[in-house]
């Protein structure tokens, strides 16, 4: 369709426009010069008319126009509504636009509408209303519904029924700015369009919260999954409802697991329950964050072969080893930087342990300036050696190494760690690791092989360059809390990079204790800072423990104000405490351990029973020595994350450098590099004192020393705690801390 609408002489004469011409895509107005003006149709937010008046004919249009602001939350420019009112049409393009243009521009329009009406529709109605989707939505469909309530007899007349069905509904519903109504609205729907499916989809029906973390699929989600709520449940859930109500395809759903146990766990879950409840469809994949990295380096013909030092810890510390003896060789300067990493003036650490090996070698040393006089250096080097200091030092280094790695530091970047706690010599540190992490790439390169971080930065380096482009519109990701830089950096690319994927997080910030990994509590505790505006779920029912473990564990682990307050509710409620505190000396902590078993034992003869200490050699003590019965576990706090145990022995409750907290000097040279820990005092500590007691489901038995006692127990003694106490030693604790 083209055609042209022309104005009187006179009009011609005065008016901007000498002709008008309607094509099936736009509203051409064409002055005396030639120049032109395009209005689009899609532009148009009512039907021109041809209007009558004493004087003149006038062709009315009203259509958005560009202001040119930029709007920073939907990446497109503000636009307002524009009233042209072209006077002076001639009779002759008066009765043509009647009789030969009119009908088939409505329709033309009513298309567009249409169109406009079945995307609100779409985004604002049959889903949850998106952040992303309020400014686009505001701005094509505001207008139109401004000018139907204007002219509603007169669109009546153009539009089908169907049609005026379609925004008759919009116009009675509340502005689109109204978010709340929108996200209510559809809860409501979804809750009971799917409530045979969330009353059957796990072995017990999802609560109310579950519920709706499943249904809010705003752009960026989080679920704040406390212990034992049932964030597995909500995982296999969401994915489902996304598959099954959303008709999004399995392929396009991509579950992010923090391990490849958790990973398997996931996946065999939703094949379970897919198959208990009668589901037939594909699953979605379920993999690690390494494991993505891999499926997309493979994807591109991308260098994937492993170095042997990505899983035998020994091979790579035989590597360093050799490296860092030819460095130190190599001059002074490389000696002394080594000396001062080795043995720093303010770290206790090494002072008891290595006293005699630093005296030694602090004679060879003056200042900056080395003996490098004959054999001196060899001297150095054996006193290293046979004192052990070197082979700590190789391990120190490999952590430092693994950090830098995992965050991908620069050189400037680790000097700024160094200088912002004030790390003497922080230079010279600097060019120790710089000079090792290089050394380490080359030798990678060497090898033709790639380590864990390559494959999560290399497959980010080919979704940037466009040689993968991210498939996935819904991503889930387990483990929050334990997220790092690295893994976040390639997850906001995904994104970035997508087809506007909507992201649902779940973790519990209550339960971040693997900072010495890379993981950033950060990420979660600061959730809107980093990913934006999202919605917030908070999963607040467990039933795995009762409700004085709640309590007690709730309440100590809430003393730290930069964390998320929750109220835990537990479906099992008890009317006494059911954590008990034992004294038991360091000496004679099995023999308490013992006493436990056996009165546990006296009680429930098939009860499973977990013991749980802060240090690795305080269970292979236990696994000595102990009654061993039948379902006795021997876990770590942070192997145990995840578990759980109807009767938990939690010990190693006493003050000292192997106590827990730990009165040991933090190596700072290491801690630097780690992501920022929260302010607060022993705040992982804590979180890992929180996870052990959660996993009992019955009973958490503490056994501390009373004489020794650790600042945990002195704190839950204080009677806010309502701990049951079983011995006379902490009785007295508690009365003198009271007074």
């Amino acid at each position: 369709m083209s055609h042209t609408l022309y104005r009187n002489f006179f009009a011609t004469c005065f008016g901007k426009a000498k002709s008008i011409t309607i094509t099936n895509n736009a509203i051409i107005l064409i002055d005396s010069n030639l120049n032109t003006k395009e209005i689009l149709i899609a532009q148009l937010v009512d039907f021109p008319v041809i209007e009558q008046s004493f004087l003149s004919t006038s062709l009315i249009i009203k259509a958005k126009v560009n202001i040119g602001l930029s709007d920073s939350n939907s990446n497109r420019n503000n636009e307002s509504v524009e009233v042209s009112k072209i006077w002076g049409i001639n009779r002759a393009s008066v009765s043509y636009f009647n009789n030969k243009i009119k009908e088939r521009l409505y329709h033309l329009i009513g298309q567009k509408i249409t169109q406009q009406a079945d995307s609100f529709h779409q985004k604002a109605i049959a889903q949850y209303l998106r952040d992303s989707s309020i400014a686009p939505l505001q701005q094509s469909v505001s207008p139109l519904i401004a000018s139907y309530r204007a002219e509603k007899l007169r669109w009546q007349q153009i539009l089908s029924p169907q049609q005026l069905s379609k925004i008759d509904i919009i116009a009675r519903m509340p502005a689109i700015t109204e978010v709340k109504h929108y996200r209510h609205y559809f809860e409501k729907k979804a809750l009971t369009n799917q409530a045979e499916f969330f009353d059957g989809i796990e072995s017990n029906p999802l609560t109310h919260e579950q519920r709706l973390a499943v249904i809010r699929n705003n752009d960026k989600n989080l679920v704040l999954a406390a212990a034992g709520t049932g964030k597995t449940s909500v995982m296999v859930a969401k994915a489902l409802s996304l598959i099954i109500y959303q008709k999004i395809p399995a392929d396009k759903v991509l579950i992010l697991a923090y391990n490849n146990a958790a990973a398997k766990e996931l996946e065999q879950r939703i094949t379970l329950r897919k198959k208990a409840f009668g589901i037939n469809c594909q699953s979605p994949k379920v993999m690690t964050f390494h494991a993505l990295g891999l499926q997309i380096l493979t994807k591109v013909g991308v260098n994937t072969r492993l170095s042997s030092f990505a899983n035998d810890s020994h091979q790579l510390s035989q590597w360093l080893t050799h490296w860092l003896l030819d460095y130190i060789r190599h001059n002074s300067s490389n000696l002394h930087a080594f000396l001062t990493f080795a043995l720093p003036p303010d770290d206790s650490n090494y002072a008891d342990k290595h006293l005699d090996a630093k005296n030694k070698i602090a004679s060879f040393i003056s200042d900056r300036d080395i003996d490098t006089s004959m054999g001196s250096v060899d001297k150095i080097i054996n006193e290293l050696v046979s004192s052990g200091l070197f082979t700590s030092n190789v391990q120190r280094l490999m952590k430092c190494l693994q950090v830098i790695t995992g965050e991908q530091l620069t050189g400037d970047q680790i000097h700024v760690r160094y200088d912002n706690v004030n790390v003497n010599n922080g230079a010279q540190y600097t060019r120790l690791l710089t000079d090792i992490y290089q050394g380490y790439q080359s030798q990678l390169a060497s090898q033709g092989a790639i380590d864990f971080d390559d494959m999560i930065f290399n497959a980010l380096e080919q979704i940037n360059n466009g040689r993968f482009t991210p498939i996935w519109t819904d991503i889930l990701v387990d483990e929050f809390q334990d997220i790092s830089t690295a893994r976040m950096k390639l997850l906001n690319t995904i994104i970035e990079q997508g087809p506007q994927p909507r992201l649902t997080a779940v973790g519990d910030d209550w339960q971040s204790i693997y900072r010495f990994s890379g993981g950033k509590l950060a990420l979660i505790t600061q959730f809107e800072q980093y990913f934006g505006s999202h919605c917030l779920t908070t999963l607040q029912k467990t039933f795995r423990y009762n409700n004085s473990i709640a309590q007690t564990a709730g309440q100590f682990v809430m003393q730290n104000p930069e964390q998320y307050r929750k109220s835990i509710e537990a479906h099992h409620q008890v009317t006494k405490s059911q954590v008990f505190l034992l004294h038991s000396g360091k000496s004679a902590t099995i023999a308490g351990i013992n006493q436990v078993i056996r009165d546990i034992r006296a009680k429930d003869k098939i009860g499973s029973i977990a013991i749980l200490a802060r240090y690795r050699h305080l269970l292979n003590d236990a696994k000595q020595q102990v009654d061993t019965p039948e379902k006795l576990h021997f876990w770590t706090f942070h192997s145990a994350k995840g578990l759980e145990s109807e009767y938990c022995i939690i010990v190693g409750l006493y003050s000292g450098k192997s106590g827990f907290p730990s009165d040991n000097k933090t190596d700072l040279l290491i801690e630097a590099l780690l992501p920022q820990l929260d302010g607060y005092k022993y705040s992982e500590e804590r979180r890992l004192l929180y996870v052990a007691i959660t996993r009992a489901k019955k009973q958490a038995y503490l056994i501390g020393d009373a004489h020794q006692p650790s600042e945990f127990i002195e704190e839950l003694v204080l009677p806010q705690y309502q701990v049951n106490i079983l011995s006379a030693e902490f009785d007295s604790l508690k009365q003198r801390k009271v007074k």
